[in-house]
């Protein structure tokens, strides 16, 4: 923008200067001084033919000088405009000028809250990642410690532990505390795609009625049973006593 204004600036400038310099008489004047030239010519010779003397002897005659003509005075309207138009021009740069630096302040405030966001949400980056790398809890092992025929005993690492039933058949369920010959943890018949979980604190006895009907896992991990000959199974589950 300021480039296009000085070049229209000077442009407007060297156009006026060449319409003031080479200004010409108009044609009005032109004629006022010629009638006013041709008045003077003819009173000095009406001056001289009446002021002669008788006895001078005929010659030439003379004209009478013509008067000076000054030079018209050039007009000051092409200067004006130029001037005129300069001040319309500085004008509008002043005004690109101000709303220049103003978006430029504007545009300033408005990033500055940006950043700081930005780098918020970076430091709450590492936060996050550390959690999601967190080990999963430990789970509980079993191992056979004592068989028999329709009977195992297995030693849990844990004092606390799930046992997850899932029946493919009809099978009668019941879970007991080998120390409270009460009332049973649970107590059920089972049918194809029925599950049930019982959470155990120390010992166990899981009866089952046809347990091949039926699929245990420990805290997740699938339980490996050894083959019965009968179809009835009673299994011994002892959690460690200084297990966490």
């Amino acid at each position: 923008m300021p480039v296009v204004i000085a070049v229209l600036l000077a442009l407007i400038w060297v156009f006026a200067l060449r319409r003031w310099y080479r200004q010409a008489p108009t044609p009005l004047e032109s004629v006022e001084h010629q009638q006013r030239a041709l008045d003077a010519l003819q009173h000095a010779a009406s001056r001289s033919r009446s002021d002669a003397p008788a006895a001078v002897p005929a010659g030439p005659a003379r004209s009478a000088p013509m008067p000076y003509i000054s030079r018209t005075q050039r007009s000051l309207a092409p200067l004006a405009v130029a001037l005129a138009v300069s001040l319309v021009l500085a004008g509008v740069g002043a005004i690109w000028w101000i709303g220049r630096n103003t978006n430029q302040k504007q545009a300033a405030s408005v990033s500055t809250p940006t950043t700081h966001h930005t780098s918020a949400s970076t430091t709450a980056a590492p936060t996050a990642t550390t959690s999601l790398t967190a080990p999963p809890p430990p789970v509980a092992q079993a191992s056979i410690t004592s068989q028999a025929n329709g009977a195992v005993t297995f030693a849990v690492n844990r004092s606390a532990y799930t046992l997850a039933i899932a029946a493919t058949g009809s099978c009668w369920v019941r879970a007991s505390d080998p120390n409270n010959t009460g009332t049973p943890l649970f107590e059920q018949t089972l049918h194809s795609g029925d599950t049930q979980q019982i959470p155990v604190n120390g010992s166990v006895v899981l009866r089952l009625g046809a347990a091949k009907q039926v699929t245990i896992t420990l805290d997740g991990q699938p339980l490996s049973i050894p083959d019965q000959t009968g179809s009835t199974l009673s299994l011994t589950f002892n959690g460690s006593a200084n297990g966490t």
